[in-house]
């Protein structure tokens, strides 16, 4: 496979929240997320999740500057017990939903996630 990025533009309302879909849908693993905060305030969370299914793949709070991250999430046997140790890249099939909390009114930025994977774009409407 092949690491492909999903890029997410973000700009909060007056508020300071964004909720954004990607334009693509993602198949694969999600390896890292760069977070370029923009102009956002310093307070910002940032949460990633598969769109349809929930999946959390990245959630970080107080992200005052720019910065990328690995991903990674706990590993689970085969009764759903965490494995001590033991982390895996979450695997996503669907487009991913970037909500941005604490960020300041009408600030915006830019998150990229990086996937070992495929994506296919997404026509607009749906």
């Amino acid at each position: 496979m092949s690491i492909r990025k999903v890029v997410i533009p973000f700009t909060t309302n007056g508020s300071g929240a964004a909720d954004t879909l990607s334009e693509v849908a993602a198949f694969g693993e999600v390896v890292a997320v760069n977070i370029d905060t923009g102009d956002a305030a310093s307070t910002a969370d940032f949460t990633i999740t598969a769109n349809e299914t929930g999946v959390v793949v990245f959630n970080k709070t107080n992200i005052a500057s720019d910065v990328q991250y690995p991903v990674r999430t706990p590993t689970y046997d085969t009764t759903g017990t965490a494995i001590t140790g033991a982390y895996s890249a979450p695997v996503v099939a669907e487009r991913l939903r970037l909500v941005v909390a604490q960020g300041g009114a009408t600030k915006s930025g830019v998150v990229t996630v990086y996937v070992d994977g495929d994506l296919t774009p997404i026509g607009r409407g749906s």
